[in-house]
């Protein structure tokens, strides 16, 4: 899922803006709203970058925007936005979803179990709080060397 209009109308006035090419040579430029999808998208899954699905642009470009906007700060404040954004119009505070239920993360033996409460499924509000929560987990995981999965809860 990508950033919604209203997600773009607000982070759009923070990146800076396209310099036009002297020569016409290379690739065409891609749009900041694409490139930054799939710079959420990495986020979002954890996947790594090579495994970018179609539709995005190259994964080079995408990575290489997203170690500039890190290193320059852009990146932190786009996440700072998102996350009040959520919070403002969304209604979750990235604090509160364990404590609420919406989302909860079980370790078993070899696993990190995160499973998601299926009023949040499909929702802008999920994907947007993805972002911030994937990293966290894959962080822990990684650390105690266990796998990462994801599953929707069953009960209403």
């Amino acid at each position: 899922m990508n950033l919604t209009d209203d997600q773009w109308l607000l982070i759009q006035s923070l990146l800076p803006p396209s310099t036009p090419r002297e020569t016409n040579r290379g690739r065409p430029p891609c749009s900041e709203r694409s490139i930054l999808d799939a710079i959420l998208w990495v986020r979002r899954t954890g996947s790594p970058w090579c495994e970018l699905p179609l539709g995005y642009p190259s994964y080079l470009t995408c990575r290489r925007r997203s170690l500039a906007w890190t290193r320059s700060g852009l990146m932190d404040r786009i996440l700072s936005v998102l996350r009040d954004d959520l919070a403002r119009r969304g209604g979750l505070e990235l604090s509160d979803l364990k404590q609420s239920g919406l989302i909860t993360a079980t370790r078993s033996t070899k696993s990190l179990h995160l499973t998601i409460h299926p009023d949040l499924a499909g929702t802008w509000q999920l994907s947007t709080a993805m972002i911030y929560i994937v990293p966290l987990l894959k962080k822990n995981a990684r650390r105690r060397r266990l796998r990462l999965v994801f599953k929707m809860d069953e009960t209403p």
